[in-house]
C-alpha cells in the first residue's frame, strides 16, 4: 500500500501523522509540500520507515517532496536530475517486493510554477523510466 499527503508543513503534524499511520500502515509514503531545508528533514522520525528520497528547496520556502518506506523493503534512489523549484519537484525510488519491482514517483509542482515545464519534463521522465518489467 502506498499513501499520498500533500501534509503543508509536516513539522508541526509529525505527531499527528504518525498517529494516523498506527491504524493502517502503508508500506511507502508519499509527502508533498514538506516545507522543510536539506538539514531539517533528517530530523522527522516516522517509526518503521526510512526516508528513502527527498528533494528539499533551497532558494524558495515551503515546497519540497518526500519518499519514506518501511524498514523491510529494499529500493535504491533514481535521481532524475530534472528538478527545479517551483517548476518540477521530484524524486523517484524503485522498490523491491518479493521477486517483484516497483518505481515510486514523488512529483509536486507549486501553482505559481510554469507549467509547459512540468508538462514536457514530466512526460521525458515517464519516457525514461517506463519498463514492461516494472
Amino acid at each position: 500500500m502506498l499513501l499520498h499527503q500533500t501534509i503543508r508543513g509536516i513539522s508541526n503534524k509529525i505527531d499527528e501523522f504518525r498517529i494516523s499511520l498506527s491504524s493502517n500502515a502503508p508500506q511507502v509514503i508519499c509527502l508533498t509540500e514538506h516545507h522543510l531545508m536539506t538539514e531539517q528533514i533528517g530530523n522527522e522520525y516516522l517509526g518503521q520507515y526510512t526516508l528513502g528520497a527527498t528533494f528539499c528547496r533551497q532558494t524558495y520556502e515551503h515546497g519540497g517532496v518526500c519518499i519514506y518506506v518501511s524498514k523491510d523493503i529494499q529500493f535504491n534512489n533514481i535521481n532524475l536530475e530534472y528538478n527545479k523549484e517551483k517548476d518540477l519537484e521530484i524524486w523517484a525510488l524503485k522498490l523491491r517486493l518479493l521477486s517483484s519491482s516497483f518505481t515510486t514517483i514523488c512529483i509536486y509542482r507549486s501553482p505559481t510554477g510554469n507549467f509547459t515545464y512540468f508538462f514536457n519534463q514530466s512526460e521525458s521522465i515517464l519516457k525514461k523510466l517506463y519498463k514492461t518489467s516494472t
